[in-house]
């Protein structure tokens, strides 16, 4: 790839993220219009990173962001389906580009994106295509994609560690919601739920970013040993915090360390391991501090253990299964 295709390519990129993030308005359509028009070099770099993007997941409102964009000549989309997300097995989808149809030179790469999902109750390690390594702490998705400037992950669900291999002419990034993390080569772990997303840094160093209308709002490094929490829309909550990573990361050699941790926090963990998730009845128990700790196969005993040290029951409401307490 030349200097140039890498230049559009890193202008096209900028370009999705300011279309999808923002409502565009006239101006903006404008002066998207004006960008891509001006060769048919910038059109197949915005209709490549649109290509493959798509097939990450990331760009599934672009067609009525970019609608009736002012002087610009409609861009011929390949005939392919956007992917749908696979139940609980890895798959490897193959982009079928069908360059033909556009009206510039096909690229010479082909791009692969994969789609993974693990099972619950149980880690999973898995190996990317560059080396990295990825360790699922029970059920979790995320969509993989490597191109020739960047490896792309993006995070739906659970909580993912990282072991990256380090290439410092690809970086690795993460993208899950507002948040956007950058790396060349360290470990940590990323865990998502539907309301936040934490990050936790054991080696090196990683950049997290906060996007508002394709602009970066927040900005922050972290080095091994700290910690980042971020609200579904990607704004920190918070600074960063110093965290105790063996407890935090015990999961990883199979065992649940808890010393005075808020119920909350035990609780969304533990559901990772349990048959049936549990959740918490009264608001104030959220924050009630616990110990306890046990293989990640003992979670219904680590559970049951939890509720009889502290008068705590289970109540089964319908198909729930509440955290109260104990009448």
């Amino acid at each position: 790839m030349t200097e140039q295709q890498k230049r559009l390519d890193t202008e096209a990129r900028e370009w999705l993220i300011r279309l999808q993030e923002a409502a565009p308005d006239a101006p903006l359509k404008a002066q998207f219009s004006r960008w891509l028009n001006q060769s048919d070099a910038h059109k197949q770099a915005f209709s490549r990173i649109d290509r493959l993007w798509r097939q990450l997941g990331l760009l599934d409102n672009l067609e009525a962001l970019t609608a009736n964009q002012p002087a610009a000549k409609p861009l011929k989309q390949p005939g392919v389906a956007l992917a749908t997300w696979l139940g609980m097995a890895a798959a490897l989808l193959i982009v079928v580009l069908g360059w033909q149809r556009l009206p510039f030179p096909a690229p010479v790469a082909v791009a692969q994106v994969q789609h993974f999902a693990t099972p619950a109750k149980m880690n999973s390690t898995l190996t990317l295509e560059d080396g990295s390594q990825v360790i699922s702490a029970g059920s979790a998705r995320f969509s993989y994609l490597q191109d020739t400037q960047q490896r792309l992950l993006q995070m739906h669900q659970g909580t993912l560690y990282f072991d990256v291999a380090h290439n410092a002419e690809l970086p690795f990034v993460i993208t899950s919601g507002g948040s956007r993390v950058q790396v060349l080569g360290t470990a940590f772990e990323i865990s998502l739920t539907h309301n936040q997303l934490r990050l936790s840094v054991q080696r090196g160093r990683v950049e997290m970013t906060a996007l508002d209308k394709g602009k970066v709002v927040q900005k922050a490094q972290l080095t091994a040993g700290q910690q980042l929490v971020a609200d579904a829309a990607g704004h920190f909550l918070g600074n960063v915090q110093t965290f105790d990573s063996r407890q935090a990361l015990s999961w990883l050699q199979g065992r649940l360390e808890y010393d005075g941790t808020p119920l909350a926090d035990v609780v969304q963990e533990l559901n990772r391991y349990l048959s049936q998730p549990v959740e918490i009845d009264a608001e104030n128990l959220n924050t009630l501090l616990v110990t306890a700790s046990g293989r990640i196969d003992q979670a219904e005993q680590i559970l049951q253990g939890l509720l009889l040290a502290n008068d705590l029951q289970l109540e089964k409401r319908q198909a729930r299964l509440l955290i109260k307490p104990l009448e």
